[in-house]
């Protein structure tokens, strides 16, 4: 059987697929129990920039802005440079490095890449502000490890299930700039860092302020209230953030792919990882697009888990009537209905912006063990 990958267009989705004789189906890997939901968003979003993957060795989500290209090459092409990468010898962490730094070289067009296929399809010029996109992955080991890691601002939830529910061990971190680590890099090559508090201005009018290097300081209240807060990263034309000088360009993440102009700025693509860790019958891991992380915070996903796990399968049947199923990707019913289920919480909650997410677990064998 031939294996390649389906483009679903419309929906901006790329799916592994086993092309057998009489019927086309997605080729999930036998180790996983799979469910995806991807959802447009608010009434206001008429573009999906959201794409993702279910592969043979690499699953994720990328979160597109400014435009699509960005998260459908990655989708696309990441498997791909993931076995190449492996087959040269890398291990797997060092192979998922590798894939999207191979991504990230195809929208640089200074970069000299040697992968012929990216190559043949390089734009031959970018706009002065190019699309860029986040990625959030996960890819499993010769020892059943799991690896996950992330550029930019999709989350990744590692919970295990106890008697007393699902239990959350672990999160990636958002690259933004309001983590001082990750501000001091965007400072020392020549960003500026501002923060915006949304209609609590005169007038309601939108407050900017400048945070500086020296005294790297936000609002009392923005740890409290960060959704009262928009923190950017600006370049400008010039040498300071003095009167008079024009912006070049807004990007609210200190890591993305794309983002050609906030390079130089010091945006970058270096995937943070979170440690290893085996994937038990126990293990559920959670991706998802800020669509989903803006509406709900990391504690609040633990209890949508808990308050939709434990029902039984009639109860998530009837829960689900009634709720927008969205865009569907699974291989394990049960599993479905509690990320339909999910993704319709989310969708209440979230007014203006593409919502993507999945659930994980490990798959059972036919004797349920």
């Amino acid at each position: 059987m031939k294996k390649n990958f389906k483009i679903i267009y419309g929906l901006n989705v790329f799916l592994p697929m086993t092309l057998c004789a009489m019927e086309a189906q997605p080729d999930f890997n036998p180790k996983f129990h799979i469910a995806v939901r991807q959802h447009l968003g608010g009434r206001h979003r008429n573009n999906q920039e959201d794409t993702f993957v279910v592969g043979p060795d690499v699953i994720g989500i990328f979160d597109g802005h400014g435009g699509k290209q960005v998260s459908e090459h990655a989708a696309q092409h990441i498997n791909r440079l993931f076995k190449e990468a492996r087959a040269s010898g890398l291990d797997t962490r060092s192979a998922m490095v590798h894939a999207v730094g191979a991504i990230e070289n195809h929208f640089n067009p200074q970069s000299a890449t040697k992968d012929a296929e990216f190559s043949a399809k390089r734009p031959s010029r970018l706009t002065e502000l190019p699309p860029g996109s986040t990625v959030v992955m996960l890819g499993i080991d010769e020892q059943g490890m799991v690896h996950i890691g992330g550029v930019g601002d999709s989350r990744a939830h590692t919970f295990v299930k106890t008697e007393k529910g699902y239990v959350r061990l672990r999160s990636t971190k958002d690259h933004k700039p309001c983590r001082q680590e990750e501000a001091e890099r965007i400072f020392q090559n020549g960003g500026f860092i501002r923060y915006s508090a949304r209609s609590l201005g005169a007038n309601g009018l939108v407050q900017e302020m400048e945070v500086s290097r020296s005294w790297f300081s936000l609002p009392e209240d923005f740890a409290s209230h960060p959704e009262r807060y928009h923190v950017y990263i600006t370049g400008r034309v010039g040498d300071g953030p003095v009167p008079g000088q024009s912006r070049i360009g807004n990007i609210a993440m200190t890591r993305s792919l794309g983002d050609v102009w906030a390079k130089k700025i010091g945006v970058t693509a270096e995937p943070e990882f979170l440690e290893p860790q085996p994937f038990d019958d126990n293990t559920l891991f959670f991706l998802a697009s800020d669509g989903v992380s803006d509406a709900f915070d990391d504690s609040q996903v633990e209890e949508l888990l808990n308050e939709f796990m434990p029902l039984d399968d009639q109860e998530l049947e009837k829960r689900c009537e009634g709720t927008y199923p969205g865009m569907a990707v699974d291989n394990n019913q049960r599993l479905s209905m509690v990320a339909r289920l999910i993704g319709d919480r989310v969708l209440r909650t979230m007014m203006d912006d593409n919502v993507t997410l999945m659930l994980i677990q490990k798959a059972k064998n036919q004797e349920g063990k």
